[in-house]
């Protein structure tokens, strides 16, 4: 039997580029905090700055 490799859950959806619409991006860039919660300490995704692969600008998404 074929092993499969689908999330359990639905795919999140992906933020389109501000200048062209289209989804299709690279990960440049991404901003960490930390937050303490009962005394252990987590690294947690403040913003990601991105690539568009279609037209080519780059844009910054907030807690994503």
């Amino acid at each position: 039997m074929p092993a499969t490799n689908q999330a359990a859950g639905p795919s999140p959806k992906k933020s389109t580029c501000p200048h062209c619409g289209k989804p299709f991006r690279t990960l440049i860039k991404r901003n960490y905090g930390i937050k303490t919660e009962g005394g252990i300490k987590q690294s947690v995704p403040l913003g990601s700055k991105w690539r568009c692969m279609s037209c080519g600008k780059s844009y910054v998404t907030e807690n994503e």
